[in-house]
């Protein structure tokens, strides 16, 4: 198997970063897409929140957070949110991810999955790895 350097796992993750600067954080309801290239045209989009520019911190051994995630003041939607999808400003699908309840593997952990049209919805802690 092969093995990465920090150096290359740190460019990767900032490179995801520059790419979502000023991108949205899209909640959406209903099935995720197989691929993230796959379009989300089905699916119910329930709120979209908006990254800094740039999206995350600098990338320490591929790991990049944010905690400066722009909330959704008024949620587009009521439903279920069961997974997400972070686009480049341009609207370029870059990560997809499933999303969850405290205790479960998901991806994206809420405290509440179950989103009101026009209600406030924030993130507090976002992060991405690229694995070495």
């Amino acid at each position: 198997m092969s093995k990465l350097s920090n150096l290359c796992v740190n460019t990767q993750a900032n490179s995801v970063s520059k790419l979502l600067g000023k991108g949205k954080f899209q909640i959406y309801t209903g099935k995720q897409p197989v691929s993230v290239d796959e379009k989300a045209d089905k699916q119910n989009i329930l709120a979209e929140l908006v990254f800094p520019d740039p999206a995350f911190n600098l990338a320490i051994e591929g790991l990049v957070e944010t905690t400066k995630l722009k909330k959704e003041e008024d949620a587009k939607d009521t439903g279920k949110a069961t997974w997400f999808r972070c686009v480049s400003a341009k609207g370029q699908s870059i990560i997809d991810g499933s999303i969850g309840l405290i205790g479960s593997d998901a991806d994206l952990v809420l405290s509440d999955v179950e989103i009101k049209k026009h209600a406030e919805v924030s993130i507090s802690k976002f992060s991405y790895c690229v694995g070495k």
